[in-house]
């Protein structure tokens, strides 16, 4: 699926806004945040639903996907949507980068075990770097950008290389958190962003 103009125009007004400003998370706000995240379990499974029901709606043809999660972490989205694709008789191509080694190494434990459970359907790389220093020899069918969009340390260039990673006909599925209590330490990284 392409981007048509407009869709290119309203990212590009959005990212050039000149409130939108990085802020880099301390060792304690990345803790309270992941917390944050794994506790939203009914919010997990209405992304996951919601991912499925996209590729279903642009890609329910297809018999392999090649798919990249840009901040796949230790892989806890990633863990239940693979292992539903897989279900679907799916065959899967999976790339993760996050730049974290120690939460790498757990997705690529679980990985190990699938691709050996489902040597013919399942392949995957796993990649500690940042999005930035990532240079895949591919495109990809399907990205996932599942609560990462906070890590970008460039959010306009981040987002013109997701652009030229998406296959043709690959979509982007990108997940950004609620303002909730649940997710209250996004909310505050937010509200720093926007100097509200």
């Amino acid at each position: 699926m392409m981007i048509d103009s407009s869709q290119k125009s309203a990212i590009a007004n959005f990212l050039s806004d000149p409130k939108l400003k990085l802020v880099k998370l301390n060792e304690q706000e990345y803790m309270e945040g992941l917390t944050a995240y794994r506790s939203q379990q009914n919010e997990q499974e209405m992304i996951l639903d919601a991912t499925l029901q996209a590729i279903e709606k642009h890609q329910s043809l297809q018999e392999s996907y090649s798919i990249l999660s840009i901040g796949c972490g230790s892989g806890i989205f990633e863990q239940a949507f693979l292992t539903k694709l897989l279900e679907l008789n799916k065959s899967i191509h999976f790339v993760g980068v996050y730049p974290n080694e120690v939460e790498c190494v757990k997705i690529q434990e679980w990985c190990q075990k699938l691709s050996t459970f489902k040597p013919n359907k399942f392949g995957f790389e796993i990649h500690p770097v940042n999005l930035e220093e990532f240079q895949p020899p591919q495109t990809f069918d399907i990205i996932l950008l599942i609560h990462s969009f906070d890590y970008f340390s460039e959010i306009k260039s981040s987002f013109e290389k997701v652009y030229e990673l998406i296959g043709e006909e690959g979509i982007a599925i990108v997940a950004i958190n609620l303002k909730r209590e649940i997710s209250e330490p996004y909310y505050y990284v937010n509200q720093r962003l926007y100097k509200r």
